[in-house]
This record gives C-alpha cells, sequence and structure tokens, in this order.
C-alpha cells in the first residue's frame, strides 16, 4: 500500500506545480495567514481566556510545569503566553500570540503533510484553505492550546508517515518529542495518538504476510518513547491530572451531550459559511457530503493514510465521554488539517466528475478543479466578515453601556460567569447572583437592578427558576453580540419588589 495518493477517478493533467514555485506561493500564503490573524487579536478576551489567564498564565511560570488547575489549563501554552507578556505586556493580543503563531506555522506545515499523501496542487489548495478558514482564525486568536495541538498533530502524522518507511533515529526522537509536546498542550492528544496506533496495529494484522512495509520495531518503539517523554513532562502534576480527569465529573454532563455537540458543531458550520446568507445550512449538508466523498476516494487510494485522520476522530468521540462526560466541538479541532485534506479532494473529485459528465468542450476536468477551489477559497473568505465585526464576547461593550444607561441610585448585578469575569478581570465590585434567590433578594433593596449575564445555557442548566425571571421579567434587554456560541452579552433591567408591599 502506497503511502503516496495517485489519482485514477478521472483523467486529470500531471501535477501544475513543479519547481520552485510551491515555495514562493507558501511564503505569500503564510504571510497571508499571519495578517488574517494579527486583525482584531487584541478584541475582549472571552470566559474561558480570562478565566486562563486567572488561573494561570498570572501565576509563576514554575506553576504550569509543576500545578493543574483545571481544563483551561493547556500546560504549554501557558509558559509561552507568560514568556510573551513578560515581553509585551498584558493585553489580550499578548496572551494570544502563540495561537496565532502556531496558527500560522499550521499551514506550511499542512502543505509538507499534504505533499506526503497527495498531489502538489491539493496540498497547495488545502493549505490555502486552512489559511483563509473562518474557524482555524478564531482559534489561532484565542489564547488557549488548540492551535498549538493542531500544529503537533500535523507535524507528528508527517514525521510517522517519514517513520515506518525509513525509519531514523531522528524521525523517532522527533516523533516522540512531537507528540509529547501535543499531549503536554492538552490531553486530547492521547487519543489522536492512539487512534493512530490502533490503526498501525491493524494494519500490522492486515498484512502479516508483509510486514516488511513497515518497520516495526521502530514503529512500536517511537510510540513508546512519545509515551515516556510524555510521562517526563506531566509527572510533576500526574497525579492531579488524573484525579481531574477520572474523578471529577464535569458539573456540565447534562448539557454539553454528544446531541448538543452535534447541534453547536452545525451551527459552527453555518457561522463559517455566513456568507452565504440562508444558503448557508444547506452549504453545510453539502460540505459533509463533499467531505464524505473525499473520505472515499483518500480510502480507495491510500486507506492507510486515511484511517490515520479519521479514526482519531472515533477515539477522541469515545475518549472524552469515558472522561468527564462532556463533548464540545473544539475538541476534535485539532483534527482539522486532516478535515481539510479531505475537503480539498473530495471537491476535486466532484468538480471533475461533473465536468467529464457535461462534456463541454471548454470545460475540462482540470479548469472545473481550479473553478471548484476557487469557489471554495472565495466563500471562506467572505466568511471572516463577520469574525472581525464581533469579539468572541464583547464583555467591554456591555459594560460601557451600563455605566452609560445607570443611575447612582441603581444597583449592577452579574450573572453566571460574568460575574467572575467582571470582577476579577474588570475591576468591577457588581454583586454576583448566582441563583433566583439571591436575585430577588437584590430586588427588594428598593432599587433598579441592572442585570449582565452571557451563556445563557449553563445559567439554565444550574437555576432554571433565575434563567425564567431573565427571560420574562428583565427589560429593555440589550444585546452585544460575540461569535462565541451563546456567548452573546445581554443586559436588561429589573424594577425593585417590595415584599412589604406586596404582602
Amino acid at each position: 500500500m502506497s503511502l503516496r495518493t495517485e489519482h485514477a477517478a478521472v483523467n486529470e493533467p500531471a501535477d501544475p506545480l513543479p519547481g520552485p514555485l510551491p515555495w514562493q506561493w507558501l511564503i505569500g500564503i503564510t504571510a497571508l495567514a499571519a495578517l488574517l490573524r494579527a486583525i482584531a487579536l487584541n478584541s475582549d478576551l472571552w470566559v474561558d481566556e480570562v478565566f486562563s489567564l486567572l488561573a494561570s498564565i498570572r501565576r509563576p511560570i514554575i506553576d504550569s510545569f509543576v500545578s493543574f488547575t483545571g481544563d483551561t489549563q493547556h500546560p504549554l501554552y501557558m509558559p509561552l503566553a507568560q514568556l510573551s507578556v513578560a515581553i509585551f505586556g498584558e493585553s489580550p493580543a499578548s496572551i494570544r500570540l502563540p495561537a496565532m503563531l502556531f496558527g500560522v506555522a499550521s499551514v506550511p506545515m499542512l502543505y509538507r503533510l499534504g505533499t506526503a499523501v497527495t498531489t502538489r496542487r491539493e496540498a497547495a489548495i488545502a493549505a490555502s484553505l486552512l489559511a483563509l478558514s473562518y474557524h482555524h482564525i478564531w482559534f489561532s486568536q484565542s489564547a488557549r492550546g488548540y492551535t498549538m495541538l493542531a500544529f503537533w498533530l500535523l507535524l507528528s502524522t508527517w514525521l510517522l508517515l517519514r517513520l515506518v518507511r525509513r525509519p531514523t533515529v531522528l524521525l523517532l526522537l522527533a516523533f516522540a518529542a512531537s507528540s509529547a509536546c501535543g499531549v503536554f498542550t492538552h490531553a486530547t492528544m492521547v487519543f489522536a495518538i492512539l487512534g493512530q496506533a490502533l490503526v498501525l496495529g491493524v494494519y500490522l494484522l492486515a498484512v502479516a504476510a508483509d510486514r516488511r512495509a513497515i518497520n516495526w520495531p521502530w514503529t512500536i518503539a517511537a510510540f513508546a518513547l512519545a509515551g515516556a517523554f510524555t510521562l517526563l513532562l506531566y509527572a510533576p502534576m500526574l497525579d492531579q491530572v488524573i484525579s481531574f480527569f477520572l474523578h471529577r465529573r464535569s458539573p456540565l454532563v447534562g448539557v454539553s451531550t454528544p446531541h448538543w455537540a452535534l447541534g453547536e458543531a452545525y451551527r459552527v458550520l453555518q457561522a463559517g459559511l455566513g456568507a452565504l446568507g440562508p444558503a448557508a445550512g444547506p452549504a453545510v449538508l453539502m460540505a459533509l457530503l463533499v467531505l464524505m466523498t473525499g473520505f472515499i476516494s483518500f480510502v480507495r487510494r491510500n486507506a492507510l493514510a486515511t484511517a490515520l485522520f479519521t479514526v482519531p476522530v472515533l477515539v477522541t468521540f469515545a475518549g472524552a465521554l469515558l472522561a468527564r462526560g462532556t463533548m464540545y466541538p473544539r475538541f476534535f479541532f485539532f483534527l482539522a488539517g486532516f478535515f481539510v485534506l479531505l475537503l480539498v479532494r473530495g471537491t476535486l473529485v466532484i468538480a471533475m466528475a461533473v465536468a467529464a459528465w457535461l462534456k463541454w468542450r471548454w470545460l475540462r476536468p482540470s479548469l472545473a478543479a481550479y473553478l471548484a477551489a476557487g469557489l471554495m477559497l472565495a466563500v471562506s473568505a467572505a466568511s471572516l466578515v463577520p469574525l472581525y465585526r464581533y469579539p468572541k464576547q464583547d464583555f467591554s461593550g456591555a459594560m460601557q453601556f451600563v455605566d452609560s444607561v445607570s443611575r447612582d441610585q441603581d444597583r449592577v448585578v452579574a450573572v453566571g460567569t460574568a460575574a467572575r469575569v467582571y470582577r476579577e478581570y474588570f475591576g468591577r465590585n457588581w454583586p454576583a447572583a448566582a441563583s433566583d434567590a439571591e436575585l430577588q433578594g437584590l430586588r427588594a433593596s428598593g432599587q433598579r437592578v441592572w442585570v449582565v449575564y452571557t451563556l445563557a445555557m449553563y445559567i439554565a442548566a444550574e437555576d432554571p427558576q433565575l434563567m425564567r425571571v431573565l427571560n420574562e421579567d428583565c427589560r429593555q434587554r440589550q444585546r452585544f453580540r460575540g461569535t462565541l456560541g451563546g456567548g452573546d452579552l445581554y443586559v436588561c433591567v429589573l424594577e425593585p419588589r417590595n415584599p412589604a408591599s406586596e404582602g
């Protein structure tokens, strides 16, 4: 089985990107990726970024290696963010800088991996699409380790594909180190590595008659060394990590369910196709069809590489449920590079097949492929407009509005996660209302109460009555949009309530 993909589904010209042109192009597309990720990098932090800042980035750098504070801590990201803050001062841009840099680096890394499993043309289109991707830019501007995770997986997979054929000590060490860095960035990388190890194990059984196809002693040694490096990195806080993921069930188990995650993934994909307006929904379904076409084409031409791309999805799904019982679309973001390769393949295969079926003299299969790729890139570029229009969460906008409309005798209260953000990050002494009883106590003071809240889904899960009051009794509601799903900020006012007069 060849690790190099060859096209045979339709007649197509030889790879049209020979010579030095790809490197000239690659420099340009990487520079464009950097520019797109620098725009609005200093916009408001969202809640997880704030919690990471408060719990980890503002602490001594040694704490990132010896103390695990929870799932908002991405251990390898934190010291890099701390270094950035030390150099540039604390700001949203400096805190996000490592995510941006790894997001940019993922573009040429995807091209490099792509050339190992498909043609230069497909690899170039895939890298271009990643550079223009709404979702990849979003995560590249989030002070979390997800773009780092995506980069480490792309790098380790490329190294693995080389290692299994022509092993060297340098490849073995590089694969083990990149895999360990990925796991130390975020524990979900374990699922990707386990998935790829599972694929190679099954492959060994399937080709037992020709075990020379893969150098098994070196491959096994590479995974073992990756595990050893990972344990060394986590050793000072391993007991804390195990306790957190295996013995502390998330309070959001009943909220962040697989069913919810599926619906949220659909909404997120729609956001990335927002330029299509009402057609965004059908376009998501079309994208899934194209993705499946790309998957089938890859399976036919390179089943091993396809399995290395897709089995980690299933293992990540199972592992997330078993670990803490919650599911978020972002758990799968680090597989984005693989999905882009499949999407590009599906698009080109369908375009060339349609051109062959139409038999129009002017529409050659290769031209159809380029037109389809151009349309895909144009839609992706157009989707960036709403990405830059709004911050992830507009905490500043909501706060400034409250300051402009509230009077001295009014009270301002923050509900849910907004309370900690305004108190510990913005330094506002607004009281917090964690329950309906606390909110009603503030209303009984005889003053108007301005309420600021976000992430209503979680408020409703913790106190349905509190959410009902906010929906039914809170007036003059103002909405401050953000690109985080469910993360819009709301400001509304509750009129005073006097229990004595009501009695």
